[in-house]
């Protein structure tokens, strides 16, 4: 719209801005009127008032700052933006708002470059107004961020998870077990939030089924399974046995059924509101969103532990830099144990709630979350993202219509099962915040003697790095359980159970990065011979991490966990006695593998010594490369053949 006063400018007039100190007192009867008009919600006539004002005084600031007011509530953002943008050639810095105001009309017209230099202004000048500087601030970082991410962005080609799973009724918030053959997802009908779940057959999602051994009448949602997909953690709100507004609750999957629901109660419920749970894979930590007092800003991200009697403990905050001072949600801990996504509206982002990735280091400190970028958030409200064990493909739920189009955001997926409702798709994530890579051992426990399952075996997953427990639970009633083995580690695995000699494996995954198929095996446990039948000689356990140095008898750190496993087996019980024995492959001589066999036996002996095993009840012997258990023509038989084992003794 073009004005007296632009016309003026552009002809080089320079003007004298008016205020309502030297406005003439008929101009300022005028613009009275038009605040009347304005406060009783006659607009137009208002509009009238101050447009007799701008003819009488074409640079009467308050007149002009009314006038696109005005516009702007009505929406008409070019026109409220020529006004505001005269107020400001005439005196930048008579009243600092319209730089907020023309900033907010640059971010919604999405021209960031222009919107960031307004807020900027703004900033600048503002003395007084804290709460509106602050809001200033955090349009500066989303339009110098939005401004880089809409230029470069990502690729992000979301596909819909197909018509078994997307109906015309709202879906959202996936979750998978660690296999990825059970998605359990959130389905609103008749206005009400139930859970549903869908099995996979080759590529294509069965037709979901509710979940009726949870649903009730109430809303249940915000659901996270764990990856062997026996646990079921969710929130629910309102209920009798609530302890605030919303709490998070559990429930088992016993023999194929999920059993009732049960709050997991204090001092991770409260009388707050605690919502959107997300169980680690080794189910024992459990990272939530939560408004409780302690926290940084109004919803942040807390996490609990499972303790050593199945309790949880008291929540922790996670903390900057993953909190801010404004709202954080919608945690997803992903299999590696390290990599954490999130909603956050105060980080740097496309405006709303954007998804990001934090990522904890090995002294627990969590990275500066990094935006996943344009197109994966727009200047909507992203929801929360579910990511497999590969690190690479996210799942998650949308109503928007969108493309790349960099000047139109607004197109439709090409989605035939779920009109605009929203939907569950999967997409493959940017390189740059992808999680590393998981895989996973599902096993059966059996004893060798019985050659039935073991039900209860005692389960243990450490890294070897650093000694660490990784996981720990216990075989189900057919012996089975499923443990997720992150890459870029070596894994000790111990099985202990009752009457039974412990097993162990070894899991070397540090120069992995990916891996196409699980371990899926069978465990054989020898049981411990009693007295009685102690005649012969027990088979050999294989203590599968137990390392030497290269051609050397020398124990390395990453042997500790395990000969302490066999220490204290010997300590639990005296009355066992041992043989020691060392193997080596065929490379080299006869004479020098012999020897190496009997002196890596012997360091085993001697170590356990040192911890008080009496040396009465160890014997040692080396048998070289004369009793291999694969063959030598590969190195992985090599491997193999390079082991350290015992047997019990007869009495």
């Amino acid at each position: 719209m073009i004005t007296l006063l632009s016309l003026l400018m552009q002809a080089g007039y320079a003007q004298q801005s008016v205020t309502k100190k030297t406005a003439s007192e008929k101009v300022l009867k005028w613009y009275e009127k038009g605040l009347e008009e304005s406060r009783n919600g006659n607009t137009d006539k208002a509009l009238d008032w101050f447009e007799k004002c701008l003819i009488a005084e074409p640079t009467f600031l308050e007149a002009l700052l009314q006038y696109g007011g005005i516009l702007y509530d009505r929406n008409q953002l070019d026109e409220a933006e020529l006004r505001f943008e005269e107020v400001v050639k005439l005196d930048a810095d008579y009243f600092p708002r319209v730089w907020y105001t023309l900033g907010v009309i640059a971010w919604r017209k999405k021209e960031f470059s222009e919107a960031a230099i307004r807020f900027d202004n703004y900033i600048h000048l503002e003395k007084r107004n804290a709460t509106l500087l602050e809001k200033a601030q955090k349009y500066l970082s989303d339009s110098r961020f939005s401004e880089k991410a809409l230029h470069n962005p990502v690729p992000f080609e979301p596909v819909p998870l197909g018509e078994g799973v997307n109906s015309q009724m709202p879906e959202y918030l996936p979750t998978l077990t660690a296999e990825g053959n059970l998605l359990i997802f959130t389905r609103v009908v008749g206005g009400q939030e139930d859970f549903y779940e869908s099995k996979r057959e080759g590529e294509i999602w069965q037709n979901a089924r509710p979940i009726t051994t949870l649903n009730t009448p109430l809303n249940e949602g915000a659901q996270s399974i764990s990856a062997d997909g026996k646990m079921l953690a969710f929130t629910g709100c309102n209920r009798n046995d609530g302890y605030g507004s919303c709490d998070i609750y559990l429930s088992e999957r016993k023999e194929g059924r999920w059993q009732p629901a049960r709050n997991i109660g204090p001092p991770v419920s409260s009388g707050n509101w605690e919502s959107q749970p997300s169980l680690s894979a080794n189910g024992q930590a459990l990272y939530f969103a939560s408004n409780r007092s302690g926290g940084i800003g109004g919803k942040d991200i807390w996490v609990t532990y499972r303790t050593a009697d199945g309790d949880w403990s008291e929540p922790r905050n996670l903390g900057p830099p993953v909190n801010t001072e404004r709202d954080e949600q919608s945690p997803f801990i992903h299999a590696d144990g390290e990599t954490l996504y999130f909603e956050s509206e105060g980080h740097p982002g496309m405006g709303g709630h954007d998804i990001f990735v934090s990522r904890q280091d090995r002294f627990g400190k969590w990275s500066e979350p990094k935006n996943l970028g344009y197109p994966v958030n727009t200047s909507s409200n992203e929801g929360a993202i579910f990511v497999n064990l590969s690190g690479r493909t996210a799942f998650f739920a949308t109503d928007r219509r969108r493309n790349t189009d960099l000047e139109n955001e607004v197109s439709a997926f090409d989605d035939p099962s779920g009109g605009l409702e929203t939907d569950l798709f999967r997409f493959e994530l940017p390189e740059g915040v992808r999680a590393r890579a998981a895989t996973y051992l599902k096993a059966r426990v059996f004893s060798s003697r019985t050659r039935l399952p073991v039900e209860g075996a005692v389960v243990d997953l450490v890294d070897l790095s650093n000694d660490r427990e990784i996981a720990k639970l216990k075989t189900d009633s057919d012996g089975s359980f499923l443990v997720c083995l992150p890459t870029g580690r070596n894994y000790a695995l111990h099985v202990s159970a009752e009457g039974h000699l412990f097993s162990s494996e070894h899991f070397a995954l540090e120069d992995v990065h990916s891996l196409e198929e699980p371990f899926i095996m069978k465990i054989w446990m020898e049981p411990v011979p009693t007295r009685e039948k102690r005649e012969e000689t027990s088979q050999p356990v294989v203590l599968r991490n137990v390392f030497f140095a290269t051609g050397s008898a020398e124990l390395l750190p990453a042997s500790l966990h395990e000969l302490n496993r066999l220490r204290d087996l010997l300590r639990e019980r005296p009355d066992l006695r041992i043989q020691l024995r060392g193997h080596t492959d065929d490379v080299g001589s006869d004479e020098d593998n012999l020897l190496l066999s009997e002196h890596r036996a012997k360091a085993v002996f001697d170590f356990l010594v040192t911890q008080g095993i009496d040396p009465d009840r160890l014997e040692y012997r080396g048998f070289g490369e004369t009793l291999p258990v694969s063959s030598n023509e590969s190195p992985e038989g090599r491997q193999e053949n390079r082991r350290t084992e015992f047997v019990i003794l007869k009495p």
